[in-house]
Formats: C-alpha cells, sequence, structure tokens
C-alpha cells in the first residue's frame, strides 16, 4: 500500500470503532426544542416516536404531545432525582401548576404552590386538596360537554402509591385524571420512592394503565436495563411497550421561583342546594291558595293594617330562619288585632317559602 494510504486507513478505522462505541452506549437526551422537520416527524408517525431521530428530545415529548404521553410516573429510589426532574419538567409546562407533597418543605418545587400534611401529621388537608381537585375535574367536563377547554393545569402527586392508601380523594382524582384528564387538559405527574406501578390499583384497567408513561431512574432502571449501571443518573423510559435507555446528567433543578398566575386556586365552592321535603301536591296546592288570600286581606285585617315594610321584615326573618314568636316580638307585637296581622302574614310567608321549595 501506498505511503500516504496508512494515514488515511488509521482514520478510517479510528471512525468506524468511534460508531460502533457510540451505537453500544445509551442515547443521550437533551432537552432542545425541535426543529420543523423533527416536528412533523412526530405528527407523521406518532405511534413510532420511540424509534424517531428526535427521541433525544425526551423532555419536549412527555411536555408537548400529550397523545403520546398523557401522564407521567416517576419511579425509583431516594436520591435518584425524582424530585430534580419533576421540578426540571413542570418548569418547561404551559398553564397551571398544583403539588400534593406529604414531605413539602420550604423551597421545594420551585415555588410551586403545594398541599402538604398538616402541623400533627395528618393527611387531611392533601385529601380536601384532591376534592377541589375533583371538582375541577367535573367543572372541565361540563366544559368539554359543550366544546369548551380551560388553561392546561399539572397534578403533580408525590408518594402516590401511599397518598392512594391514605387519602380516598387522592385515589379518585389518580383515576380521574387517567380516564379523561388529557382531554380536560388536566396531566398528572405522579413519583414514587418505594413502590412502582403495579402497586397502583391499575390492575384490570388497561385503558387507564396505557395513558400512564413510567419513567424508571436509577437503580429502578437498572434492574431493566443493567448495562446501565456504569452511568452516574440512569433513567429508562417506558413508552408503547419499548423500554428507552436515557442518560439524565445533563437535567438541572430549575429553582426560579414560578410566576405567581402559574399557581392553581380552587374555583370558589357553590353551596350545594339542600334537600327539600315538600308537603304533598294534594295539600300544598290549597295552603299556597289560603296563604295567597291572606296576603292579601292582611292590610285590611285592621283600621291600621300591616304596612309593606313590615311585611318585608316578616318576610327577611322567615328567610333568616327566625321563628314567629322572635319576629313578633321584634315587632313588639304581643296582642289583639296588630298580633293576629303579624302572625297572619308570618304564617303566610312561610308557606310560601315552602312553596319555593327554600323550606322543609
Amino acid at each position: 500500500m501506498p505511503e500516504v494510504g496508512w494515514p488515511l486507513l488509521f482514520i478510517v478505522l479510528g471512525l468506524i470503532g468511534v460508531a460502533i462505541m457510540a451505537a453500544s452506549r445509551p442515547q443521550l437526551f437533551f432537552t432542545r426544542e425541535p426543529d420543523k422537520s423533527e416536528e412533523e416527524g412526530l405528527a407523521q408517525q406518532p405511534g413510532e416516536v420511540a424509534a424517531l431521530k428526535p427521541r433525544r428530545l425526551w423532555a419536549h415529548l412527555l411536555n408537548a404531545m400529550p397523545d403520546e404521553a398523557p401522564h407521567l410516573f416517576i419511579y425509583g429510589p431516594s436520591g435518584s432525582g425524582k424530585t430534580v426532574l419533576a421540578q426540571h419538567l413542570i418548569a418547561g409546562r404551559e398553564g397551571q401548576i398544583v403539588v400534593l407533597d406529604p414531605k413539602w418543605q420550604v423551597g421545594k418545587w420551585g415555588g410551586a404552590p403545594a398541599y402538604s400534611v398538616d402541623d400533627e401529621g395528618s393527611y387531611a388537608p392533601i385529601d380536601v386538596a384532591a376534592g377541589q381537585l375533583l371538582a375541577e375535574f367535573r367543572r372541565r367536563l361540563r366544559l368539554h360537554k359543550h366544546g369548551q377547554t380551560d388553561a392546561p393545569l399539572t397534578v403533580v402527586i408525590d408518594e402516590l402509591p401511599d397518598l392512594n392508601d391514605e387519602c380516598p380523594q387522592v385515589r379518585k382524582l389518580f383515576l380521574a385524571l387517567l380516564r379523561m384528564g388529557r382531554e380536560l387538559q388536566m396531566r398528572l405527574v405522579a413519583l414514587s420512592t418505594g413502590r412502582g406501578v403495579e402497586d397502583l390499583g391499575l390492575k384490570g384497567r388497561g385503558d387507564a394503565r396505557r395513558s400512564l408513561v413510567t419513567l424508571r431512574l436509577g437503580a429502578a432502571a437498572i434492574e431493566l436495563r443493567p448495562e446501565l449501571a456504569k452511568l452516574a443518573r440512569p433513567a429508562v423510559l417506558e413508552l408503547r411497550g419499548k423500554a428507552i435507555p436515557l442518560d439524565l446528567g445533563e437535567v438541572r433543578p430549575t429553582i426560579s421561583p414560578l410566576p405567581r398566575e402559574r399557581a392553581w386556586q380552587p374555583a370558589p365552592e357553590i353551596p350545594a342546594p339542600t334537600a327539600v321535603a315538600l308537603p304533598p301536591a294534594e295539600t300544598l296546592a290549597p295552603a299556597l291558595e289560603t296563604a295567597g288570600k291572606a296576603l292579601e286581606s292582611a292590610e285590611t285585617a285592621s283600621g291600621e293594617g300591616v304596612s309593606e315594610v313590615e311585611k318585608v321584615m316578616i318576610r327577611g326573618a322567615v328567610q333568616a330562619g327566625k321563628g314567629k314568636t322572635e319576629t313578633l316580638q321584634a315587632l313588639k307585637g304581643y296582642s289583639g288585632r296588630r298580633h293576629r296581622e303579624y302572625s297572619t302574614v308570618w304564617e303566610a310567608a312561610r308557606v310560601e317559602r315552602v312553596g319555593q321549595g327554600e323550606l322543609a
């Protein structure tokens, strides 16, 4: 071989060696935004995301592609980086954020609002918050019925398997989000330290299970892909039946406070209507007729009658739940014709309220 050819041969062999080493090591995943061609590739072949070149864009996939990854379950031992990763993801999401975290402490989650245990260690505040989120779910469901949507909302639940056991409302919320959260723009990011997805009670709920993408970290990832043991921060993304190896070594926590407007707040509660026991229909109509006549004749029951102002006062007392004696004493109608007139107006006003379904 000519002398000049040896250097070229060594270069070619070196490039081949580098290619072989690159092919044998886990893929590195970054969080840059995709270019136009990559977006088109993701849109054209959504079922083969894991096999496409843009698979490096794992954060974009988990954040901006709800059809592929509606909800995320991050699983790994303590110190594997679950909170860092979840915080990194939610900082890049649109819309509002709410966190349910029994182990919350000041400074965690980059300033995101969090519901935690109370000072006595009770899970009640978390369960109440989950109930409020269920009300939000139902509100969005009503909007969805009329073709309307609301801003995206990410619900972060730390130690999900444990909260499922401790908080009945969390369990209901979890299943509701898996079932229809994507359509309502409510997405779940759940974390667990010692218990995997098999402990979430999804046996027999295939549709719900398929909407939950699992991301294993640390030892949980190595358990599935032993070759990742050489990485400092190994991870495996389980997506559409594929186990995609990740290296999360470049992921850093997002410590900048989240804007106040990103903090989800429950809508003001609207009291539920009180159940009312109405009289039978055959007795209600005559009672209302009698009440009407009584109101008409109240002003002419005596020379002075009952003024409109006094009628308003009596009706207001009935509406406020005041008794007859208390009302009449307030109006100083203790005896004689005025007492009878006041009493007639009070009885008529109460029957009228019953007819409107406001009193039992």
